[in-house]
């Protein structure tokens, strides 16, 4: 979970603070066969995502909705590790923004659909990009794109804990 969902979460947030102070205006038109190529693949992972992980929730396979909910996350990591916008930002800054919106596109998914899952970190997450629960709404129900979206100084929403801390919380519950 650290690893996956907090690595791509923080990776997304940072490159956007560092590289556009913060702030991300998605583009409006697909420049080239490329990039709409690579619109239409996140774009199509997110609608299997969004039939698999409802399928699962609603048929109360919890562990079957969370492989599926970090298997959007390891998609969004694929999508970073591949386009690497950081090494392009230089030299190409609107396909490294293009880039980064897509993950933003599906970051907002993971955060509208967190809240089964994780809801204290569903929340923390809503705060930070000022996501409303309206929006919420028409996230699920595919009525609502993101035009622009600001990135505060980047914090981390999920910490490792090492295997010490866990064996005391077990112990305390005698198991």
């Amino acid at each position: 979970l650290v690893g996956v969902l907090g690595g791509f979460f923080n990776r997304t947030f940072s490159l956007i603070y560092k590289n556009f102070n913060g702030r991300l205006k998605f583009p409006k038109d697909v420049l080239d066969t490329g990039s709409k190529h690579l619109r239409n693949n996140v774009f199509s992972n997110i609608e299997k995502f969004k039939v698999e992980f409802d399928g699962y929730i609603h048929g109360y396979e919890f562990k079957k909705a969370m492989d599926t909910y970090i298997n959007l996350a390891r998609q969004g990591n694929k999508l970073l590790h591949e386009s690497s916008p950081w090494k392009i930002m230089g030299t190409d800054p609107d396909s490294a923004l293009y880039v980064l919106a897509l993950c933003m596109e599906i970051v907002v998914v993971l955060v509208a659909y967190m809240e089964p899952l994780l809801p204290f970190t569903c929340r923390r997450l809503k705060d930070y990009l000022e996501i409303k629960n309206d929006n919420v709404q028409q996230i699920l129900d595919g009525n609502f794109k993101i035009e622009k979206i600001k990135i505060g100084k980047v914090i981390h929403f999920f910490e490792r804990i090492d295997s010490e801390a866990v064996n005391r919380e077990l112990d305390k519950l005698n198991l």
